[in-house]
């Protein structure tokens, strides 16, 4: 009878994945072969044997595989990272697999190379991880992406395991240059397997997130909010604002405009968006936010303001950017946690500007 186990982020360090495979056999589980992911067992008579590993770029050369098993040493499979797996009977009195320094070394160097590139792979992913979730926080307090901010964080966990697991490569190899003890003990093999077990959960979380979230927004029906009700809702809340019939010298507006307010979301303790147009083509953007946490609120101004937006000089603000060309204005304020973006489209850009200053400051 065969049995599955998932082979552990350790296995390059061989005290560890040897002492781990001797101690399945002493529960009757005798390796068989290894798959890319899972080691493959066969349930048997417990019984004592001794396993060691090693290291070769490509396929081990026929000739080698028959000295060693000449000496007493049966080849079983070969794992990732180029792990060759050798065991023999505990009881016989054979030689120890690397009796020669410089096939030792040369083994060793072929998983340094492997693992010094894992590594910079890593450390580059890691960072573009967390140059997207700074990049996209804006998108990431909006409610209907907030399944964005999970899928980040699972990338940046993932990357963060994949780093860590190529420290300790770099770690043991480092060790075993300088001579130090080998550890036999099979716990950090074992922790190694529970790692990849979570690395495989958060890497299928991510995927199911994702696609829920292309679902939720594309069955999400867009709620379409008169505009007295949403300013009856700002009033309720104390929360400043204006609409664009402040700004037409008409007051004229559509009856209705778009809007949401959100009081209790993950990363915004206050949240609205407001958006209306008048039949004459005009039309307002302002949205107002209140980080909860407030080393987020400069990414977040940073992340929504128009790239092409300059400082302004400003006493009400922390940071004020503006950005004008012919008949639209882009003005983007924070004041410690609260941050307020406006977009206006219409002939009167200098109004619309001016009740920007009188309702937030200047």
């Amino acid at each position: 009878m065969l049995t599955k186990r998932i082979i552990s982020n350790e296995i390059y360090d061989p005290c560890g994945a040897e002492t781990y495979f001797e101690e399945m056999e002493r529960k009757g589980l005798h390796l068989q072969y290894a798959g890319w992911r899972l080691l493959t067992f066969e349930k048997g008579e417990p019984r004592e044997m001794r396993y060691r590993i090693a290291y070769w770029k490509d396929e081990l050369p026929e000739d080698l595989v028959t000295l060693y098993a000449d000496c007493g040493w049966e080849y079983v499979t070969m794992v990732k990272c180029s792990a060759h797996v050798f065991r023999a009977p505990a009881s016989t009195d054979i030689p120890e697999l690397h009796t020669d320094g410089e096939i030792e070394a040369q083994h060793y160097r072929c998983i340094r190379r492997t693992m010094i590139g894992t590594a910079l792979m890593n450390i580059l992913l890691l960072a573009f991880a967390f140059g997207a979730l700074w990049q996209m926080i804006g998108i990431l307090f909006m409610p209907r992406y907030r399944w964005m901010l999970v899928e980040m964080m699972m990338l940046v966990l993932l990357t963060g395991y994949s780093v860590f697991q190529s420290f300790r490569a770099w770690q043991y190899w480092k060790n075993l240059r300088r001579g130090r003890a080998k550890r036999r003990s099979s716990t950090m093999y074992r922790v190694g397997s529970w790692m990849e077990r979570a690395a495989w959960l958060i890497v299928i979380g991510a995927q199911v997130i994702n696609l829920a979230g292309i679902v939720h927004y594309k069955s999400e029906n867009q709620v379409w909010i008169p505009t007295t009700q949403m300013a009856a809702q700002l009033d309720a809340y104390d929360l400043p604002y204006f609409t664009l019939q402040d700004i037409e010298p008409d007051g004229a507006a559509d009856g209705q405009s778009t809007g949401d307010i959100y009081t209790h979301e993950p990363l915004s303790r206050v949240l609205y968006l407001w958006e209306s147009d008048a039949p004459n083509g005009a039309r307002l953007e302002l949205s107002y936010y209140d980080a909860r946490i407030p080393v987020t609120a400069p990414a977040l101004a940073k992340s929504i303001r128009v790239d092409e937006s300059k400082p302004v000089q400003t006493d009400a603000f922390d940071a004020l950017y503006r950005y004008q060309r012919t008949e639209t204005l882009f003005l983007t304020a924070r004041q410690g946690r609260v941050v307020v973006d406006m977009t206006y489209w219409g002939e009167h850009p200098d109004k619309a500007e001016a009740l920007f200053y009188e309702t937030f400051g200047r």
